[in-house]
């Protein structure tokens, strides 16, 4: 991800021993080994903490159909 300054959607897993960031759109191939706790963040640009942007809310359909 070298020259790539803000990712709006990202993938981490990590264990004991490691962490591992990678794109959205490497889905599939990142969580093929589920032994490693899972997080999927996003860049949210709402100044509101009670109400999420667009960007999140686009995120959590698209994990909830995942």
């Amino acid at each position: 991800m070298e020259g790539v300054t803000a990712l709006p959607y990202f993938l981490i897993k990590y264990d004991d021993n490691s962490v591992l960031v990678s794109l959205l759109k490497n889905w599939n191939d990142f969580f093929q080994d589920q032994k490693q706790k899972v997080t999927i963040g996003v860049y949210d640009p709402s100044n509101f903490t009670q109400y999420p942007g667009w960007p999140l809310r686009n995120l959590l359909v698209l994990t909830a159909h995942r």
